[in-house]
């Protein structure tokens, strides 16, 4: 049974592509929509991030304990459309109770690309939030909790500690994972219960699940029910107001949900305490990767033809880029492989809840234009990038990669 939970809140919001060229004077803003990327964000916010965190900053004067990871494109986008909110941001990332987990920096597939680019890259990451933040990065996500053997040993040889799983019985080989696990090398993995996480995640406000209405007193029982001494559930972070509204209740059972938990006797913790207890076993890394997307297989990334498509056009430009030898070129192609424009073609081939998903995550903008039109755009936003280092490479352009 369990005697401690640890929440893991992941914040993110995509660079959204511009799928009509514009014509504007930076290539920048000929790939990237800043007047959606500026909606979106601020309707989340809205939604979201204000509401939660303000949850988040009484939980925590009540001695709750939380690990919260944050894309550096999320950092970026708060910065630029919502100012105001960033003290607030800052004030619960930097509180004593909060873990900063790791994650790569633009959400991107660059782990399935360059393991030795995403080394470098998590790097960056880990130096930067020490800079920003003056928080150590031990434990890190990656992309999606994507999770294979060179990944493994890529985070290993870059000194983390542990990373974060999703713990499913294909990967840790029980219906119900347990909290922390030794691997073949000195880095740890926490494995996500994946579960009882979509118990929240998924199912909260679904009225035709067994379980509605989800309360906090029947969720910390099952929390305290599951097997081994420590329990993770981890959520996106717009979970709380974005994917479950306000009016769902999904505030109300946050709030409640710590006091129901020491009830039961069971208190939330950080990962960096999980690292102190006894491994409940050795993991095997796969050398195909796994994530928390979906069944939990990279498949859901890469399931489709368009999505394959798509991957093949992220790997070229990225690798252009590369002999560009221009840092904002580089920087440019890295934004273009976020996983989450992979993500929004998985409804091109699938149907049920998880294509309802994909579409959810489509902005409603790029459907008024309909299917063949988004999956043209995407395409030609790759187009726009390729013949920009045709000109860089060549040396006939004056073209700026900003």
């Amino acid at each position: 049974m369990a005697e401690g939970v640890a929440f893991y809140l992941l914040m993110h919001q995509p660079w959204r592509f511009r799928l009509q060229d514009n014509g504007a004077a930076t290539l920048s803003e000929r790939l990237f929509d800043d007047e959606l990327n500026g909606k979106y964000f601020r309707g989340v916010a809205a939604r979201s991030y204000r509401p939660m965190l303000r949850l988040l900053q009484a939980l925590l004067a009540e001695g709750l304990e939380v690990n919260l990871g944050l894309s550096w494109t999320f950092w970026e986008q708060a910065h630029k459309y919502t100012p105001d909110l960033v003290p607030e941001l800052r004030a619960v990332l930097q509180h004593p109770g909060v873990e900063l987990v790791g994650v790569e920096p633009y959400h991107s597939v660059l782990p399935l690309v360059d393991i030795g680019l995403f080394r470098r890259r998590m790097r960056w990451m880990r130096a930067t939030w020490a800079r920003e933040l003056g928080k150590t990065v031990r434990v890190t996500d990656t992309t999606e909790m994507f999770y294979s053997d060179p990944i493994y040993w890529a985070l290993a040889a870059e000194g983390f500690e542990a990373m974060v799983i999703d713990g499913r019985p294909q990967v840790v080989g029980t219906e119900s994972p347990f909290g922390r696990y030794a691997g073949p090398g000195p880095l740890s993995v926490i494995a996500r219960h994946w579960r009882l996480s979509d118990d929240v995640g998924y199912r909260f406000s679904n009225r035709e699940w067994d379980g509605y209405p989800l309360m906090a007193p029947t969720y910390a029982d099952w929390i305290r029910q599951a097997p081994g001494d420590v329990v993770m559930v981890g959520w996106d972070f717009e979970t709380f107001g974005e994917h479950h509204r306000d009016h769902t209740g999904i505030f109300e059972f946050f709030a409640r949900l710590p006091r129901e938990l020491a009830a039961q006797g069971v208190r939330t913790v950080r990962f960096q305490d999980i690292l102190e207890r006894p491994a409940h076993g050795r993991l095997t890394p796969p050398l195909r990767p796994t994530t928390w997307a979906g069944q939990g297989d990279i498949s859901f990334f890469l399931g489709n033809a368009r999505q394959w498509d798509l991957f093949c056009r992220m790997q070229g430009v990225l690798a252009k880029a590369q002999m560009a030898r221009r840092a904002a070129w580089l920087d440019l192609a890295l934004r273009l492989m976020q996983s989450d424009h992979l993500h929004m073609l998985h409804w091109d081939s699938a149907w049920g809840p998880e294509a309802d998903v994909s579409m959810y995550f489509t902005p409603g903008e790029w459907w008024e234009l309909g299917r063949a039109a988004i999956i043209a755009g995407l395409v030609d936003v790759f187009e726009r990038m390729s013949r920009a280092l045709d000109g860089a490479l060549s040396g006939e352009s004056r073209t700026e990669a900003r």
